[in-house]
């Protein structure tokens, strides 16, 4: 049973960390695409945003589009 709660709250988390990301780099590109930052400040605030919320999803899905 415990098994079971540990991994819904991993799954829970990953969900929450995802979704947390997703909407900071949509506000940072809108911020960006507004000219209210510069390209220096998103690359470097998406790279901390990258290593503070590890969204594997995201990540996944980015390098698919670089192709």
């Amino acid at each position: 049973m415990n098994a079971i709660l540990n991994i819904d709250l991993e799954v829970a988390m990953n969900t929450k960390n995802e979704v947390t990301y997703q909407i900071t780099i949509k506000i940072l590109s809108n911020l960006f695409r507004k000219n209210l930052i510069t390209k220096d400040e998103f690359d470097s605030f998406k790279h901390n945003m990258l290593e503070k919320y590890d969204p594997k999803i995201s990540e996944l899905m980015e390098l698919s589009l670089d192709k």
